[in-house]
């Protein structure tokens, strides 16, 4: 059990923090304008489910 948490928060940890810093670090490398690298920064962040629903529902309206 105490194993299980251990994992959990070390996997939040990397989704909530890691993934964003990556993203950010990135984004300055490839030179990125600033809106870009916030854009980018934000969906790194954001739980799995709500990206996969804003490039569904931006494909099906033809953005």
């Amino acid at each position: 059990m105490k194993g299980e948490k251990l994992s959990i928060l070390v996997m939040c940890a990397l989704k909530l923090v890691a993934m964003p810093a990556a993203a950010f670090v990135l984004a300055k490398l490839l030179g990125l304008p600033p809106n870009a690298a916030g854009v980018i920064v934000l969906f790194a962040a954001m739980p799995t489910g709500a990206n996969a629903y804003i490039f569904a529902a931006q494909s099906i309206s033809g953005w």
